[in-house]
């Protein structure tokens, strides 16, 4: 009985050995990975799962936050759902570049979104090689560019903007439910539920914080949940404002067509989204400019704004942009024209909305505790920069 106790024990130990030698050699593997191969490797097993945390943990750079997602177009595209299936497989893919897995995605689209069709496939081509809980809004707009190119999403899923969430890089997400904004607002209790969305953004202590928040003004909207939106932006302000010193966060955004907010598989209808991001490999700017400044007055205040900030290895850069459906993408893209010289060497991602729609942001960069963050008639420009 005795040795067959020692044994067992010595083939545990062996078991133990080979399966140690078998995790150094997959971590060695691992370092050589590509973000692609990486989500690939964790959707095997718990225990490559864990292995390939481990190898996000030793790496300490955030390359880029841009995530294309795009295909090209195919003559031979099927309606058959297998087909398809196949077809997005080989099309979309995570970019090289992108050395953490994404924790939240902005997904931007044109009002051409197939929604269905997309949107399913993608949230199941996503699941099946990430599996590790990634959340993501997907935002319907008038237009969209990357740099001097348009974006259509009868061709493309659209622009995804990946956020990965790490050590050095923290993300937090607010998303009223549904009946939030009217519950609060006929009891008259906004204000608390804005301080309970900046305490739910604020989890963690940081110098720096970068806000993002994105409201729906669907023609669908009902004009008094339009005044109970309004009414929580108001008082999100001066939450806002009360919670974060001037200069030290940046505020970017603005009305969309359409929101979808979607998180572990849960797919809602939301009126707004706030996202946070902080954390020591983040800085971040904002600056509002009237639409009616002449072209030197635009490129005089982008010139100062350019010499006081700090650019980091990596950079992109947003712009909230108002635009009627009758403009040609030329006529778009020219509103952007100055800032894409001045800053030549950051990748630009335009969003185009109705110039009915408010644009949100504010002038980083300025010490006026009582700036306006809610715009009419203005671009609103937002640089995130990390290393």
């Amino acid at each position: 009985m005795e040795n067959l106790q020692t044994q067992e024990k010595e083939s545990g130990n062996d078991n133990l050995c080979t399966e140690g030698i078998f995790y150094d050699v997959l971590d060695n593997i691992f370092q050589y990975l590509s973000l692609k191969d990486l989500c690939r490797a964790a959707a095997v097993c718990k225990s490559w799962h864990h292995r390939v945390k481990i190898e996000i943990s030793k790496r300490n750079d955030i390359e880029s936050l841009t995530l294309p997602i795009t295909y090209e177009s195919d003559d031979n595209d099927s309606d058959n759902d297998e087909d398809t299936f196949k077809y997005l497989q080989n099309k979309w893919h995570f970019s090289d570049s992108l050395r953490s897995l994404p924790h939240f995605m902005l997904l931007f689209h044109d009002s051409t979104y197939n929604f269905k069709r997309e949107h399913d496939h993608f949230h199941c081509y996503y699941a099946n090689y990430v599996k590790m809980g990634m959340f993501y809004g997907c935002f319907e707009t008038s237009g969209l560019s990357l740099n001097t190119e348009e974006v259509c999403t009868i061709k493309n899923l659209g622009i995804g903007i990946a956020l990965p969430s790490t050590d050095k890089l923290k993300v937090d997400c607010y998303v009223p439910y549904e009946t939030d904004l009217p519950d609060h607002a006929k009891s008259s209790t906004m204000s608390r539920l804005a301080n309970e969305a900046i305490s739910s953004l604020l989890s963690t202590e940081d110098e720096h914080n970068c806000f993002i928040f994105l409201r729906n003004q669907s023609e669908a909207l009902k004009e008094d949940m339009i005044s109970d939106n309004n009414s929580f932006l108001a008082e999100f302000s001066n939450s806002l404002k009360q919670r974060c010193k001037p200069g030290s966060y940046s505020l970017w955004g603005g009305g969309v067509s359409e929101i979808t907010y979607s998180r572990f598989g849960r797919n809602d209808f939301v009126w707004l989204t706030v996202i946070r991001v902080s954390g020591l490999a983040l800085n971040s700017w904002s600056i509002v400019l009237k639409m009616n400044l002449s072209s030197a007055e635009v490129e005089n205040k982008l010139t100062n704004f350019k010499k006081d900030i700090h650019l980091k290895s990596n950079s992109l850069a947003l712009a909230m942009v108002p635009s009627n459906n009758n403009e040609s993408f030329q006529q778009r893209l020219k509103k952007t024209e100055i800032f894409r010289k001045i800053f030549s060497n950051i990748p630009l991602v335009g969003v185009y909305e109705n110039t009915e729609f408010t644009q949100i942001g504010i002038n980083s960069l300025e010490s006026d505790l009582n700036q306006v963050i809610v715009h009419s008639n203005s671009i609103i420009y937002l640089i995130l920069t990390t290393e």
